[in-house]
């Protein structure tokens, strides 16, 4: 129709990555489609069908971004948003060493969005 639209996005600094981030909405969140039996992600209450949201405080925009995420934090403390059923939830979970590979790993199998 011709019609001009003019947006203002505004960016945020994020504390932990230190890029401006837009905060759109992504497209791509991970589906937990599994959880290791006696895993990290088990013990926090991680459930087959949780989507992702975030982790560490950084939005997840897809699967290989959540791996790199959970492996660059192993031993340290994050906050995982999650939906679960509809509602948001928020769990706090450990990364766990792997000494094989020297990265953090909690025990999930991934998808792309539901």
């Amino acid at each position: 129709n011709g019609e001009r639209l003019a947006v203002r996005l505004q960016a945020e600094v994020h504390p932990l990555i230190g890029l401006k981030l837009l905060r759109l909405g992504p497209m791509d969140h991970p589906v937990v489609a599994g959880v290791s039996k006696d895993s990290v992600a088990a013990r926090a209450g991680i459930l087959e069908g949780d989507q992702i949201l975030s982790f560490a405080g950084v939005p997840v925009v897809g699967q290989s971004q959540l791996v790199s995420l959970i492996q660059k934090r192993a031993d340290t403390p994050s906050d995982l948003e999650l939906v679960r059923d509809g509602k948001p939830v928020r769990i706090r979970i450990t990364p766990a060493l792997d000494p094989k590979d020297g990265v953090g790993r909690i025990g999930i199998i991934i998808t792309g969005s539901g």
